[in-house]
Parts: structure tokens; C-alpha cells; sequence
């Protein structure tokens, strides 16, 4: 039997444009996500301020962005469907310093390859817009268009159904959309960006230039726990810069899913910037928990390589072992740094009981430096730091009710002086109580789940939260009425540098009722908490405190911070109220929310429109 005849080996031949770049899209175009990531990157790196973002079944159906950016040329709308085609850069000097995030023009090309793909745009001065269809071969036409670029992609992988077929179910595809723009949101505080899917909005998110605006979106994009437990950093040597927030050691994570760095404004996941923000963090966490971070890196341009992956998620540094050390120094000093004593009771009392009669002078916060070990570049020679900042506040200060989130950084000092901070924290001394009074009136109903209102002789009301009425009672008592002694001790295992500097404060925490006993390293059992305090999450709690200044005041504060929040029964509720009362006795007088807010003859007038009517 003879051998079959050998096939022919086949001719080298150029593929045809369309094949090509369905073959680049499986390197860009990974599912809907990316391509949402891609016309973010493009709107932005075109100067627009205000995006709008809608999703249909997850992105699989439709994605489209309208944005107000500088928009595209009639002439270059077609350049702009074809690969290898941009204005970012022209020249091999502007590839080794990009400052833009996309730079690569294969993007649309590769989107257009497996969608369908409507480009529309209208730039200042042009008395119309301009668009463009992906599938077809004809010139812009005219359409309505204000002055900016709409991108509409539909039925993603229409022609590639082998690729379509592993996409997954509409809410887990449209979750990977949500997260890609969080972290466009998190990284550019200047955009407007308004998220709809189904038709249904989602996020509606303003620009947020002053910092009050950044802590609410922060808040709303990773949650309440990281506006209240983040610490702030603002690191500056050697030409880079390090800023943001740090999630205090206490409220390390189970999850690694809050650590965000944006490099130049480049969402980046690279392996030598999580080994340096990891390390910073041994000793202060335990093994099995992971940091949070939201940090902002900037350096030179051309000091980063940012066209070595087709996602252009990682990156390489030129002297990489400069900006691992910076990474690392810069965040072990922010970990290091004691909290501002002062600032932190000024924040626990307008949290907790903004009836305290306390005036806060503006300029008595005393000043913290802390000046870094050097750095040493890969070529062994030392490069000296200047003066890194790094100042710890509370995230979250209640006043009225509004929220001061993420204070900035202070102006620093050449140094830490004790002497000067124990002085200036004797302006904040809690003024001696008048003899308790009591507060006449009756309970009139619970509201709600958590408000009451409680009737005055003369008409007027109290509405009053349960919940924060038992914080206020369980703050105005630290160091002023003795601990609560557990019924059985309590053990602990902290990291070493917690219990050594627990071991410094076991004294001024007992005069506060935090009586503990020091077993072996890392070891403690809590014998006895402030009164109120049984309930609190006491490793959280003596983590906090190893984190804030030894002395009275500063502890204390940092307890008012950390006072828990439980329920006052509402058949109780009257002799709670007292209670607080004798703590406070003008506490009625000046009620101001979240603790509640009291309501006089004219303003539950004026609620119903009775105007001076009786």
C-alpha cells in the first residue's frame, strides 16, 4: 500500500486587515470591561470633564459614551477606525515619555474588528458633528452632535461567536464594568461621570475638587470603612511623590480587593509596587490580612516604561529598586507616625458631643516631621531625602450634618516636641461638670427604628438617635467614672509592634479604665474596658491606641473615637436621657445631629406651613 502523497507546505501570505485586528482584539478586547476601559482612557486623554457612560445586558448589547472633550477632526474620523493610527505620539522620544494613557492607536480599530462600532464627533467651531459606521466603507456624514465624541459599540463579538460564547452571565460582566470605572472615578477627582445600565443609573458622580467632595466619593466608591479608618500620606524624595490615603493597621482586610495605586494617573497592577507596600506593612499586620491603600505615585515620565503590556496594567521603571525603597520608606513613616493629639480630641469631641463646652483655637495643633532613612539607588549610591510628610487623621469628622473627610496634610515642623504637645493639649481639658440636672418631659413615640422624640413642658421637641445617645453617654465617661471589670479576661494576640506600644501606654490606659496585663511578646488580657465599652471590638480598639500619642488627652480622644454604638430600649429610653443630662447638662441646649436636633414652636410651624399660627 502506497504512503499518501505529503501536503504541500502552505505560502507565507499577509493576513487581511480585518483578521488582523480581530486578532489584536483578543489581546485588547478581553470582554465588555475593556472596551468600557479603552473609551474611558481616549475621553479622557481628549480633555473631556464630564462622561456618560451607558451599559445594556452587561456591555454584551450595547456600550455607549458620550463625553465634552476636545472631539476628532471630520478628515481623521476614518484614521481613527485604523490601526496604528494616533495624535498621542509621533516620534520615538514621545514613546519614552508618555503622558498620556492610551498611546498605541489600535484600540477602536480592534473594537471596531468584533462590534458593531458608531463614531460620532463635532469639535469647537464646526457648525455640525461628524459620523462614522465601523461595518461600512463610506465617508463622515453630517449628523446633530454637540461638541465632544460619542462612541456607541453594539453586539460585542457579533462575528466572533467562539469568543462571544465565554462571556458570562449580564451581572457578572457589568460588575468588571462597575469596577473599571471606580477606578477611573478614583483616579481623576476633575471628572463628572454618570453610569447608567438598563437604563437604570447607577452611579451619578460630580466633580469633586475640594476635599470634602473626594472623602464623600471616596466613601461612596469603597465604602464608609475606608473613610473612617484611612490614614492620610504625603511623601515627597529623590524626584517621586507619594499621596493618599492608607487604611490604619487596625482595619487590615480579609481581602486584598481595596488597594488602589495610580501611577501618573494610570490604573496599574505591577509586582514590585505590591511587594513594597506589602513589606511596609510587616509587623503592623497579621499574617492572612491584607493592606488597603488608595495612593497616588508620581514621577518623570521618562522614568517609566509603560509599553510592556498589551494592557498596559504593568509597567517598568528605570530604576526600579529607587522606587521600590521610596514606596517602602514612605509608607512605614506614615505607619510610624503618631496621630496629632489635639486634632484627634478636636475630631472625637465634634463627633461625639458637640455640646462639650470646648473651643478648639485653629493654631494649636502641634506640627509633626518625620524625616526618612535614605534611599539608595540600584547603583549603590546614597541619594538623601528631604523632609517626607506624613500626618494621621481621623477620616471622618461629624459636624452638624456634614462630613470633613480626608483633611490634608498639615505644614510640618523640623521636629516632634513632647513638651510642646503635652502643652498644647492642656487647652483641651474638659471643664469641670455642673451638678446633674434633670430634664423634664415625656417620651412621646419612637419615630422609627432609632429616633425618639421626647416633649419639653413649653411644647417643644427632642428628636434623638438611640444609637448615638449611647455612644455620647459611653464617651463623656472615659477617665471620668471608673471601668467595667470583665467577667472573664480577655486575650489577645497582637503583632509586635502593637504590644510594645501598648507596653508604653499601660499605665495612662488604665487611669482610663483600659486595665490590661502583659503576658509574653505579642500576648495581653484585657482585664477591664471603660465603662460602655464591653461590647467594642477590643483588638481594634488597643490597635487604634497603639497608634496615637502616650499621653492622657490623646488617649482619651482617641477612646471617644472608637466609643461603640448600641441600642438604648425605648423602655429605658427616659432614664437614659437623664443619664446623659447629668453628664452634660447643657448638652439640650446645643443638640445639633447625628446625637439629634431640637425642634421649636417656629420651626415645627414652619415645617406644616403655619407660619406664625399657634
Amino acid at each position: 500500500m502506497s504512503a499518501p502523497a505529503p501536503t504541500p507546505p502552505r505560502r507565507i501570505a499577509p493576513l487581511s486587515t480585518l483578521l488582523a485586528n480581530q486578532i489584536a482584539a483578543g489581546e485588547v478586547v478581553e470582554r465588555p470591561a475593556s472596551v468600557v476601559k479603552e473609551l474611558l482612557e481616549n475621553a479622557i486623554d481628549a480633555g473631556a470633564t464630564e462622561l456618560m457612560l451607558e451599559v445594556e445586558e452587561g456591555g454584551k448589547r450595547l456600550i455607549r459614551l458620550r463625553d465634552n472633550g476636545s472631539g476628532i477632526h471630520p478628515d481623521d474620523l476614518a484614521l481613527a477606525l485604523s490601526r496604528h493610527a494616533t495624535s498621542k505620539i509621533h516620534t520615538g522620544s514621545d514613546l519614552a515619555r508618555v503622558a498620556t494613557l492610551g498611546f498605541r492607536g489600535e484600540a477602536l480599530a480592534s473594537i471596531a474588528s468584533v462590534s458593531r462600532l458608531t463614531l460620532s464627533s463635532r469639535q469647537v467651531g464646526q457648525e455640525s458633528g461628524w459620523r462614522i459606521v465601523g461595518e461600512e466603507s463610506t465617508a463622515p456624514r453630517p449628523c446633530a452632535h454637540p461638541v465632544g465624541t460619542t462612541l456607541e459599540v453594539r453586539e460585542l463579538f457579533y462575528n466572533t461567536p467562539a469568543r462571544r460564547k465565554f462571556l458570562r452571565a449580564e451581572r457578572t460582566e457589568f460588575n468588571h464594568v462597575e469596577e473599571v470605572v471606580r477606578r477611573i472615578a478614583l483616579s481623576r477627582f476633575d471628572l463628572a461621570l454618570h453610569l447608567q445600565h438598563n437604563g437604570r443609573t447607577v452611579w451619578r458622580l460630580p466633580r469633586a475638587d475640594e476635599s470634602g467632595a473626594k472623602g464623600r466619593r471616596i466613601a461612596r466608591l469603597l465604602g464608609n470603612g475606608f473613610e473612617r479608618d484611612a490614614l492620610c500620606i504625603d511623601f515627597n524624595a529623590a524626584g517621586l511623590r507619594l499621596h493618599g490615603w492608607l487604611l490604619a493597621p487596625y482595619a487590615a482586610r480579609a481581602q486584598n480587593d481595596i488597594q488602589h495605586l495610580f501611577l501618573n494617573g494610570r490604573v496599574i497592577r505591577d509586582r514590585l509596587v505590591t511587594h513594597a507596600l506589602r513589606q511596609a506593612h510587616t509587623g503592623w499586620i497579621d499574617d492572612g490580612r491584607h493592606p488597603g491603600y488608595l495612593l497616588y505615585l508620581e514621577l518623570d515620565p521618562a522614568a517609566v516604561d509603560v509599553n510592556v503590556h498589551p494592557t498596559k496594567h504593568e509597567v517598568r521603571f528605570r530604576e526600579a529598586r529607587l522606587v521600590h525603597d521610596f514606596l517602602l520608606r514612605a509608607v512605614e513613616s506614615a505607619l510610624a507616625t503618631p496621630p496629632e493629639a489635639p486634632l484627634l480630641l478636636e475630631t472625637a469631641l465634634q463627633m461625639v458631643s458637640p455640646a462639650l463646652d470646648v473651643q478648639v483655637p485653629p493654631s494649636a495643633a502641634p506640627q509633626v516631621t518625620v524625616v526618612a532613612p535614605p534611599l539608595h539607588a540600584s547603583g549603590g549610591e546614597g541619594v538623601q531625602t528631604g523632609v517626607s510628610t506624613s500626618v494621621r487623621t481621623p477620616a471622618a469628622a461629624r459636624q452638624g450634618q456634614g462630613r470633613a473627610l480626608f483633611p490634608p496634610p498639615r505644614p510640618l515642623s523640623k521636629a516632634v516636641d513632647a513638651t510642646a504637645i503635652a502643652e498644647q493639649s492642656a487647652l483641651y481639658r474638659l471643664p469641670p461638670r455642673p451638678r446633674p440636672t434633670s430634664l423634664p418631659g415625656t417620651l412621646l413615640a419612637c419615630l422609627t427604628r432609632w429616633l425618639c422624640a421626647w416633649r419639653l413642658p413649653d411644647g417643644e421637641l427632642l428628636i434623638i438617635d438611640r444609637r448615638e445617645l449611647a455612644r455620647a453617654i459611653a464617651a463623656l465617661q472615659v477617665g471620668l467614672v471608673g471601668g467595667d471589670t470583665l467577667p472573664v479576661p480577655r486575650p489577645l494576640y497582637l503583632s509586635r509592634a502593637v504590644w510594645e506600644a501598648l507596653a508604653d501606654r499601660q499605665e495612662v490606659l488604665a487611669q482610663l479604665g483600659l486595665a490590661c496585663d502583659l503576658l509574653g511578646e505579642g500576648q495581653l488580657l484585657v482585664r477591664a474596658v471603660p465603662r460602655g465599652y464591653s461590647e467594642a471590638p477590643l483588638e481594634a480598639l488597643v490597635q487604634r491606641l497603639a497608634l496615637t500619642p502616650n499621653s492622657v488627652e490623646a488617649l482619651r480622644a482617641g477612646l471617644i473615637a472608637a466609643a461603640p454604638v448600641a441600642e438604648v430600649p425605648s423602655d429605658t429610653f427616659g432614664a437614659t436621657l437623664q443619664e446623659w443630662l447629668a453628664l452634660d447638662p447643657e448638652g439640650v441646649d446645643h443638640l445639633t445631629p447625628p446625637l439629634g436636633r431640637r425642634l421649636r414652636d417656629g420651626e415645627l410651624h414652619a415645617l406644616f406651613g403655619l407660619g406664625g399660627e399657634a
